[in-house]
């Protein structure tokens, strides 16, 4: 999470969507920066309103901020998460996927009440939404259009910013996608795809 005061937003770094990237380039610019340990990097709107907002407003700086996140393809979002757990960090452990393909991986997923760990990803907008099933972020661009984010922030920052490409990438691994699978992913991420093809626009 960054909060830019000079930039008048806060940035949510919204898991799989080239948080390291954005954050390198943004951290010049951030009034306050929370990171480094992954659960206060990704800190979703709720949290933010409930724990970082009030803690603001105690210190007399404004909460009036645009906010402002990313979203990937839907599935192009579980593939990239499906990579991140076959790393050797997490080999032998119960988030693994080493020796799960990835539509396993996908039908995992979709089955909520028997969900194993290493399908246990929450949502690709989760962090941005707020209680009550709202939106919680009024700027949000697409993972596949970076460009766009970093020609807005440009112009906010009065200074050229550019997101350096595949930092933090994973290994590549074959997937594979049985086609009853995906038609099933893509009725599941309904909501999801409809923000992603708005965000393209």
């Amino acid at each position: 999470m960054i909060i830019s005061k000079r930039g008048n937003f806060i940035y949510f770094a919204n898991p799989k969507t080239g948080t390291t990237a954005i954050e390198n380039a943004l951290l010049p610019h951030a009034t306050i920066f929370i990171g480094d340990d992954p659960v206060l990097k990704h800190l979703g709107v709720n949290q933010y309103k409930k724990l970082i907002e009030p803690f603001l407003e105690n210190l007399g700086i404004s909460t009036n901020l645009d906010r402002i996140g990313v979203i990937r393809h839907p599935i192009e979002w579980m593939i990239s998460w499906y990579k991140y757990r076959k790393r050797g960090a997490d080999i032998g452990t119960s988030v693994s996927t080493q020796n799960v393909s990835f539509d396993e991986f996908a039908r995992s997923f979709l089955d909520k009440e028997n969900r194993p760990d290493y399908a246990r990803i929450g949502s690709p907008s989760g962090i941005l939404n707020e209680k009550g099933a709202k939106f919680g972020v009024n700027y949000l661009y697409a993972y596949e259009a970076l460009e766009r984010m970093a020609a807005d922030l440009s112009n906010r920052l009065d200074t050229k910013i550019r997101f350096e490409k595949r930092i933090n990438v994973s290994d590549d691994y074959e997937i594979d996608l049985e086609p009853q699978t995906e038609a099933l992913l893509i009725d599941h991420f309904k909501k999801d795809f409809k923000r992603y093809e708005a965000a393209l626009r």
